[in-house]
This record gives structure tokens, sequence and C-alpha cells, in this order.
């Protein structure tokens, strides 16, 4: 009988992870791009949610809920006839 040990779900390296087959070693390194894209997507739209949620944009928003402050939301309208 041989001793064994679990792959620790958070510390287990990718090349590791070919051990279980092509497939999963191939989901997990994508499922690693998929997230870093997003991470830098999400910094990359800090500026713009700063920026929509300032006084220089919509007038602040007034009457828009606080979730929906920062979003390109514009509460100031004028209509032409």
């Amino acid at each position: 009988e041989h001793d064994t040990r679990l792959y620790s779900f958070l510390w287990t390296p990718l090349s590791q992870m070919g051990d279980f087959g092509l497939g999963v070693g191939l989901y997990f390194s994508s499922l690693r791009a998929c997230l870093l894209l997003c991470f830098i997507a999400g910094l990359m739209n800090i500026p713009n949610m700063i920026y929509f949620s300032s006084p220089e944009y919509s007038n602040s928003q007034p009457g828009v809920r606080s979730l929906l402050k920062g979003s390109a939301i514009c509460t100031e309208q004028h209509w032409v006839l």
C-alpha cells in the first residue's frame, strides 16, 4: 500500500493538471487566461466609471440609484421638436 495525497485545488501548478488528461489541463489554462483578461479589462474601465460618476457627466446623475452611479446612463435630456 502506498501513501497518497490529494491535489491542492489552490496550489497545484497548471503543469500538473495535465495528469488528469489534456482537456482538463487546457480548461484550467484557458480559465486562467480568461480571468487575467477580465481583470485587465476591469482595470481599464475604472477611469470610465470615475468619469461617468463625476459632476462633469450628466450633473452627477441625480435620481440614479447608487448601484447604477458610474454607468453611462444619461439623466440630462433636451427634447428637440
